[in-house]
């Protein structure tokens, strides 16, 4: 079986992109994505961190496909 290597990466949209998501589902609270937010990628280190809000999806896959020489 071929070793696999696990790999970290965070998509991180703007901020008022993740706002207008989150008034759509119903079964979040106002606020509870911003609170969350800082709690889960604390002490994380990604090995790569892209923004969505900058790049096409396209552009992103370029990046990953780039930092993981796929």
């Amino acid at each position: 079986m071929a070793r696999l290597r696990c790999r970290r990466l965070d998509l991180q949209d703007h901020p008022s992109q993740r706002r207008r998501q989150r008034r759509q589902r119903a079964d979040r609270l106002p606020g509870l994505a911003r609170w969350q937010y800082d709690r889960v990628h604390k002490d994380i280190g990604y090995d790569l961190e892209i923004d969505t809000s900058t790049l096409t999806p396209l552009e992103c896959a370029r990046c990953v496909k780039a930092k993981f020489q796929l």
